[in-house]
């Protein structure tokens, strides 16, 4: 991806978007939690909404009328990016 395609100015809006976004849920959520309760999977129930909220818009974010996560949802093509499935688990995060 070349720093000068739409696609890599979208992942650094994206990025940044999610970094100050994460900032703000993680000080939220630990500012409303007095207790340390954890769900079955072993994360803090708030947390784990938190979370989820930040998921849920970052899958709504458009620029325009093109939704932002559209690159991120698939995975590429094996034979274009093999580095890409070498790293990475098999599944999206969807």
């Amino acid at each position: 991806m070349q720093r000068s395609s739409q696609e890599y100015k979208d992942a650094v809006e994206l990025w940044s978007l999610y970094q100050s976004t994460k900032s703000d849920l993680i000080a939220a959520a630990f500012g409303e939690s007095s207790s340390n309760q954890k769900s079955a999977s072993g994360v803090d129930p708030i947390i784990q909404a938190k979370c989820q909220q930040l998921l849920d818009a970052f899958k709504k974010l458009k620029n325009g009328d093109r939704l932002l996560c559209e690159i991120f949802m698939t995975l590429p093509d094996k034979k274009v990016a093999l580095f890409y499935h070498n790293k990475v688990d098999r599944v999206p995060i969807y």
